[in-house]
């Protein structure tokens, strides 16, 4: 008999609930499969600056869906669960994990799983996913997925080249064949450091790369080059032996192949234009540093390397693994952080970068990077150390931005921070019962300018309520770049930085600090101002910086970046507001510094003249020097939501207020 026969039981799919007036009922249902039901999703990929013109494509007449991108589904760390990709006409569906959570309070019964689903991924290997299409941007969106729901998702990329849309007659953005390039420097240890004259450096070769055809002219296309879409080139540097400079100086070269160079350090390397501070562990002798530049025996040069340093402190190293953002907050002023490598072995273990026979590969740190005094983050190659700005998994623009209002000063009240308003409330639980700190170390260690709304967007100043809601920092709209500069650049002399009724100005008094604030340069003597780019150097150098689009672009410099070199780096696929690429400046200043008048405001201009009423320079980023840079595949989209925020070039824009800059790609 069974053990239920004629008692009355609970139906699974239906629930009878007494109701009096004025009642309701939440109905409970319980899911009764062993596999929790899957998400259905489907989506769309477009391109919103291009229009679609094939009366045969379902996107007629509307914005222009690019073909065949890799779709990657991740979690919330990061981890890939599931790669699916588009088809022709750039629609894509698939299946993913949905959720557990049944019956949590609230109405609709469910908990969505969050997903991060990014168009056009190109995969976490050191080879691209060969769909990847490098013309366009790869813009991740976090998306909920529900039990047996189908998500229906519109999700655009941005074209990062001209042309884009075609697919063919695309620029040809690569080095030429036979170009000399580098995928890695060594010196004492990794790196393009040694210590001294004499040392041997060791440059491997780049080799043999697949890059986009811009002979490629459809698929109609039926022979060679015309039907590829990506060919190979060679950057060696071949097998009869060229010469081989250092700062212009002519080093001993020991052995040339087409696959490696060895030399010996020259000893009358320029000195360096900015030395460390001796109170930091510099060495009292002047380091040397110089621009490696190659020349191959067919003529071509090289384009980006490394900056080769002679001497000074040793370097710190930052492993495949670690934090590069880490390294700088411990970081003396000037001290040179050395991004390694990935090195493993035959097996596939990971080991040190000097066991001999080791295999080094690029290492790819998925960071917003905030250099917020003066360092030089330098690569060992622009192919082999690369920062990843991508904005996700979540949750990473909301440390940059606590970071960034430490470093302001400010509360995560928005409110200056003071002894009456602590960084943050003891009784916060957001971060599990304990507060977010900010250490008396990095509080307002860096300075505005003048007339910047000091939280969010000031509508006063230049901003709206909109605005302020979705972008809350400081810099609003150029927020989260790959790497974002940030620097003191003027002393109060003890007065209210953020006094509201200066609407944005500076109080009356400040005034711009020099090099003569840094004090002697000797063991004795205490700088005061450790975060001023005028008294230690700095630098970004030899890194590839790629997969930003949150606005900042790949490196933004704010303000105060005075002296720092930007050298070396290849900078592609990034979407910024103003810049793709490099952003100096952020494109608003204030009402013009005049000679003799007495309406300028603090903290005035670095200079003065003999000519009245002549206007006089900002002085907001001072002798920033950029040279030797592959600056490719980036666009500037300006701001939607703040029509006054200006866009500039795809590539590099020097705004106004940075004075005697040079530029030289």
């Amino acid at each position: 008999m069974a053990p239920f026969a004629g008692a009355t039981r609970n139906l699974c799919d239906r629930k009878e609930v007494t109701l009096e007036d004025q009642m309701s009922a939440l109905a409970k249902f319980w899911i009764f499969t062993s596999a929790h039901v899957a998400a259905h999703f489907t989506g769309i990929i477009t391109d919103d600056y291009t229009s679609e013109f094939d009366p045969f494509s379902p996107q007629f007449g509307e914005k222009f869906s690019p073909a065949n991108l890799p779709v990657s589904i991740k979690d919330w760390a990061g981890n890939e669960i599931s790669r699916v990709y588009a088809d022709q006409w750039g629609a894509y569906d698939g299946l993913t994990y949905s959720t557990w959570e049944v019956n949590p309070p609230n109405p609709t019964g469910y908990a969505p799983t969050m997903m991060v689903t990014c168009m056009n991924d190109p995969g976490t290997g050191p080879t691209p996913d060969p769909l990847y299409n490098p013309q366009y941007s790869n813009f991740c969106y976090e998306i909920p997925f529900m039990p047996g729901q189908t998500q229906y998702m519109d999700t655009p990329v941005v074209p990062t080249s001209a042309f884009a849309g075609a697919g063919y007659n695309n620029p040809d953005c690569a080095y030429p064949d036979a170009t000399p390039a580098i995928k890695e420097v060594d010196g004492n240890g990794v790196g393009p450091w040694v210590s001294g004259p004499g040392q041997t450096l060791t440059i491997t070769a780049l080799g043999d790369q697949m890059v986009p055809n811009n002979a490629y002219t459809g698929p109609s296309a039926t022979t060679a080059p015309y039907n590829l879409k990506t060919i190979p080139r060679h950057y060696g540097f071949g097998a009869t032996r060229g010469t081989v400079t250092i700062g212009g100086v002519t080093a001993a070269v020991t052995s040339w192949s087409d696959t490696q160079i060895t030399l010996q350090v020259p000893g009358n390397v320029p000195v360096c234009p900015l030395q460390q501070r001796v109170e930091y562990g510099a060495p009292a002798t002047a380091a040397r540093c110089g621009e490696l530049v190659i020349t191959a025996a067919n003529g071509k040069q090289s384009i980006d390397t490394v900056t080769v340093t002679v001497g000074g402190k040793a370097p710190t190293h930052v492993g495949p693994t670690a934090s590069v953002q880490a390294a700088m907050d411990a970081a003396k002023p000037g001290d040179m952080i050395m991004i390694d490598p990935t090195c493993t072995n035959t097996a596939g273990g990971t080991v040190a970068c000097t066991t001999p026979g080791a295999i080094h590969s690029a290492s790819a740190h998925s960071e917003l990077l905030l250099m917020w005094k003066p360092v030089r983050l330098q690569g060992v190659g622009a192919a082999s150390s690369i920062i990843n700005g991508n904005t996700h998994p979540a949750g990473k623009l909301d440390n940059w931005r606590r970071q960034v209002n430490c470093l302001m000063g400010l509360a995560l009240n928005g409110a200056p921070i003071s002894s009456t308003n602590p960084y943050d409330l003891p009784t916060d639980t957001a971060n599990n019962g304990r507060p977010y700190t900010c250490p008396s170390t990095m509080q307002f260690q860096v300075d505005r300018l003048p007339l910047e709304a000091t939280v969010g967007w000031d509508a006063n100043l230049n901003g709206n309520l909109a605005e302020m809601l979705q972008e809350p920092s400081l810099m609003g709209a150029l927020e989260g770049a790959a790497i974002t500069v940030l620097s003191k650049g003027v002393d109060f002399h003890g007065q209210n930085p953020y006094d509201s009724t200066l609407l944005g100005g500076f109080p009356t008094g400040t005034t711009l600090l020099t090099s003569a604030n840094c004090g002697a340069n000797n063991a004795t003597t205490h700088n005061p101002f450790p975060s001023s780019f005028q008294c230690s150097p700095s630098g970004i150098d030899g890194l590839g910086i790629t997969n930003s689009s949150q606005g900042g672009g790949g490196i933004f410099v704010h303000g105060w970046g005075h002296n720092i070199q930007i050298a070396n780096n290849r900078i592609y696929n990034n979407a910024g507001t103003m810049s793709g690429g490099i952003n100096v400046g952020q494109g608003e200043f204030p009402p013009a510094y005049l000679q003799g008048s007495a309406t300028n405001a603090p903290p005035g201009s670095c200079e003065l003249s003999t000519v009245a009423n002549v206007q006089l320079p900002y002085c907001h980023n001072l002798n920033v020097n950029v040279h030797h840079n592959s600056i490719t595949s980036n666009s500037s989209l300006g701001d939607e939501l703040f029509s006054a925020t200006p866009a500039g070039a795809g590539g590099v824009s020097f705004c106004t207020g940075s004075d005697y800059y040079k530029f030289n790609y």
